[in-house]
Formats: C-alpha cells, structure tokens, sequence
C-alpha cells in the first residue's frame, strides 16, 4: 500500500533531514562512510540545506580528513554565518591544518 501510494505520488524521496538523521546513527554506529555517501547524495539534491554540511564536517572528523571538515564547515557558514560555535570548529581545524590567515577571519 505505501509503495502504491508513493508511486502515485510521484515517488518516495527522504527529506535532507531524515538524511541527516540516519547519517547521524551511522556515525554513532562506527560508519562514516556509510554516513558520508548518504549526504553526499542527499546534498545533490538539496545542496542549501545547511545541517547537511555540518553533518558532513562531523563525518570527515571521524575519518581525520580535516580539510573535507574545513570545506564543509564553511559551506555550512555561508547558510548560517551566525553559527558561533561553527566559526571556532572551522577556526581550529584551519589552524591544525596551518591556515593561519583563514584561521583569523573565523
């Protein structure tokens, strides 16, 4: 019945939201990966959602690619330039990358 009814729909389509959720229990089940490859996905079809960056950025953290976590971070930035606590993480992850001019502006 639900197949039925999303096939007259138009489709099933996950929200970006319900996106980040499952890559958020991927994450705490040890997969960033897995979490990785869904909001990758997630993001091409919806690429101004802004949780979606910052759930990559915590994904990327997971497997030490810190400047995956620095784009993400500020494509997260450019939707949510109010986002205190997301200047600092983009701030010292530039700083651990010796971006020290990048650094400053956050």
């Amino acid at each position: 019945m639900c197949v039925a009814a999303c096939l007259f729909a138009g489709g099933c389509r996950t929200s970006p939201l319900e996106h980040c959720v499952q890559a958020r229990r991927e994450l705490d089940a040890g997969d960033p990966s897995a979490a990785i490859a869904r909001l990758e996905r997630s993001r091409m079809h919806d690429p101004e959602f802004a949780p979606t960056y910052l759930t990559l950025a915590a994904a990327f953290t997971r497997q030490g690619d810190f400047e995956s976590v620095a784009e993400n971070l500020a494509e997260y930035l450019r939707r949510t330039p109010d986002h205190h606590a997301a200047h600092l993480y983009l701030a010292e992850c530039l700083l651990s990358l010796n971006h020290l001019d990048a650094a400053r502006a956050h």
